[in-house]
């Protein structure tokens, strides 16, 4: 063979047989993500890594700490059994190329529990709602001006919708009843336009064709809520099936004081109100092809003016109607989905600050995302398969965590996603990491409960950040067989 063949030869052999081999002097490095999680106790997340620097042949996982973790998978499992004294596990991940190359993760615990309103709900309660919100600067907006949110429940079987007040630390007092004809639909804003910020509802009624608006009045939880009801007839004889209220006309910073009633018929109705008189004036119906059975308001495309996402009945998609900040809507843009999305939630899920969507499915027993463009559109729908067909979605914070603010970034929470799954009688959390993926997971049992309607809140003492130094968010699910409310309560010290 001649001398320059064998130089190639050589060169060829030493390609294939030295490739990867790493030298004394090459540094491997682990890199594990997420490198730190919050984790109710009995909940699960995944850990990933990324060996560099050498062939990647894996790491085993070891934990130091409570709970335990697949050495193979990095799958960690948190103890059931939450425990104050070692609320925290050292995850490492070490390579098996280089065992002095390691990565590590530390998880921390929170504290779970459940608690159950005293008095009960209205026999065949199937809506209940928030009576509050919270503004921008961080003031809670409440029924009777004491800055502890209340709750609301609605029942068409007896007609009637319930009033609780809260009086702190996740306990309520059941302080006035609303006689209603077939109740439909709940929202709370500031209708009567007082002085005080106080919240106010509006509720459906379809036997009148009506939206009754219930004044809120500022007092104490402990005394009964009065009741000042004043009556709004639907234009037309349609039927409502779903209220919103939010600020779609005037200044943007103002209260959430104007009304969107969606109808059986297929319509929704924009009730702007007059600042001055605080009477509301009916805006032209826009036939949305189908019973109105949720809506929900956000600023879908970033130009600080509110727009509106609409959830009709077996519809294959969401309508997003984008309003110009004077009362009216241009669209609407369909978002499709492969399966009839039957309850909708909107929140920043993949920290672009821009707002996404959530979907729940119950003909596929399917949890969808949609991510938002910032021009009132959305990417397709990323689906995540659960165990049974899901009812109720919120997007909430529940683990407490946030991204880390960098300059080009906010320090926002990483939002995770609730459902109940009613014929498995839980409520199931999915943990995001702030990029769009959700990498963990928490199953609570209700039960012998079938839990309904779900919606989260701050209703411990204190808020999210308490004075007694720690953080809590609750989400609140309808009892079906018992006739009350629970509170599943996540704390983080």
């Amino acid at each position: 063979m001649p001398f320059s063949k064998k130089l190639v030869f050589l060169f060829i052999l030493s390609a294939l047989f030295g490739c990867g081999r790493k030298e004394a002097d090459d540094s491997v490095g682990v890199a594990v993500v997420p490198t730190f999680f919050k984790l109710p106790a009995g909940g699960e997340v995944q850990l990933s890594a990324d060996v560099f620097g050498t062939l990647d042949k894996g790491v085993i996982w070891q934990i130091n700490g409570p709970g335990s973790i697949n050495p193979a998978t990095g799958l960690y499992r948190s103890d059931p059994n939450f425990d104050s004294n070692r609320p925290t596990a050292t995850i490492q991940a070490v390579s098996q190329d280089d065992p002095s190359a390691i990565g590590f993760a530390a998880i921390t615990m929170t504290s779970s529990s459940k608690s159950s309103s005293d008095p009960a709900v209205p026999v065949g309660s199937r809506s209940l709602v928030m009576g509050g919100y919270t503004v921008r600067a961080g003031q809670t907006i409440d029924l009777n001006g004491d800055s502890l949110l209340d709750m609301v429940s609605v029942s068409r079987s007896e007609n009637l919708a319930v009033v609780f007040l809260g009086v702190g630390n996740g306990l309520f007092r059941k302080q006035a009843e609303i006689p209603l004809g077939d109740p439909s639909g709940v929202t709370v804003g500031d209708f009567v336009n007082s002085e005080a910020f106080i919240a106010d509802l509006a509720i459906g009624s379809r036997d009148e064709r009506a939206v009754k608006i219930i004044s809120g009045e500022a007092g104490s939880p402990h005394v009964a809520f009065p009741v000042t009801v004043t009556t709004h007839l639907l234009p037309g004889g349609v039927a409502p099936s779903a209220l919103a209220a939010g600020q779609f006309h005037g200044d943007v910073a103002s209260r959430n004081s104007d009304l969107v009633v969606g109808t059986e018929e297929g319509s929704i109705i924009l009730f702007l109100q007059d600042r001055s008189t605080n009477q509301f004036s009916p805006q032209p119906s826009i036939a949305v092809g189908g019973k109105v059975t949720q809506m929900v308001t956000a600023d879908f495309n970033g130009d600080e003016l509110l727009d509106l996402a609409v959830l009709r009945e077996e519809a294959g998609d969401v309508l997003v109607f984008l309003g110009d900040g004077a009362g009216a809507f241009s669209g609407p843009v369909a978002v499709p989905f492969s399966s009839p999305p039957t309850s909708l939630a909107v929140g920043d899920l993949n920290g672009d600050s821009i707002i996404d969507m959530a979907a729940a499915h119950q003909a596929s027993s399917q949890v969808s995302t949609s991510s938002g463009t910032g021009d009132g559109t959305f990417l397709p729908a990323v689906y995540l398969s659960v165990d049974f067909p899901p009812g109720a979605i919120v997007v909430e914070d529940f683990n407490l965590d946030r991204i880390n603010e960098t300059p080009t970034r906010p320090g926002n929470p990483m939002l995770d996603i609730a459902v109940t799954l009613p014929s498995l009688r839980e409520i199931l959390v999915l943990f995001g990491d702030g990029t769009g993926k959700f990498i963990g997971k928490f199953n609570h049992s209700t039960g012998a409960t079938t839990p309904l309607t779900l919606i989260s809140g701050f209703f411990l003492t204190g808020g999210f950040q308490s004075p007694q130094g720690f953080q809590s968010v609750s989400l609140v699910y309808l009892s079906e067989t018992e006739d009350k409310f629970h509170l599943l309560n996540n704390i983080s010290f």
